[in-house]
């Protein structure tokens, strides 16, 4: 578990914080396009930690954490990190109750040679990553939820998958099943 981060170094870029009394200010973020490895960045998905860091997940298979509003960025996906595949990742979810978890949804099939996993779990902030599919079919998932209710090292996840809607197991282990008797086996 983990290894060298892919992209070593802190990049930092330039962002306007948002200024008004009004209920949205909205700051310009910008993200690290020009950067030493040209790594185009297409953004698939973003969450915010409870103290206002934001993690980024791209569509060339990275995951992006900033602490300070845009102002510098640092890479989660290492080479050995997980391992991560190298796929577009979906989408991204900080648990609430622990900001040092998130969770990943990568797309793309295991069989295509880009790595092996598509749900995995960070329980350091990033430094680690851990594959969480276990039966899990060989397909694509989009998005995912944490069960609101659920608390503890245990959370049920709920995920949105190519196939439908699969529910993890109250146990923490991880054992998929279909979710939503009746309903049509559609991209969720």
């Amino acid at each position: 578990h983990g290894g060298p981060a892919r992209w070593p170094k802190v990049l930092t870029t330039r962002g306007t914080l948002g200024d008004g009394g009004g209920a949205y200010v909205v700051d310009t973020l910008t993200l690290p396009d020009d950067n030493p490895w040209k790594s185009w960045m297409r953004p698939s998905g973003l969450d915010f930690f409870s103290d206002g860091s934001l993690a980024l997940c791209t569509l060339n298979g990275d995951v992006w954490l900033t602490t300070n509003r845009g102002a510098t960025w640092r890479s989660v996906a290492g080479t050995e990190a997980g391992p991560l595949p190298v796929r577009a990742v979906n989408d991204i979810v900080v648990d609430p109750l622990n900001d040092s978890t998130a969770y990943v949804a990568y797309s793309g099939f295991d069989s295509g040679g880009s790595g092996r996993g598509h749900l995995f779990r960070t329980t350091n902030g990033g430094a680690t990553w851990e594959d969480i599919s276990g039966n899990l079919p060989d397909v694509p998932v989009n998005t995912i939820l944490i069960d609101p209710d659920s608390s503890g090292s245990a959370r049920v996840l709920y995920v949105g998958t190519d196939i439908g809607v699969f529910r993890s197991s109250p146990d923490g282990s991880f054992n998929w099943q279909p979710f939503g008797t009746g309903l049509p086996p559609v991209v969720v």
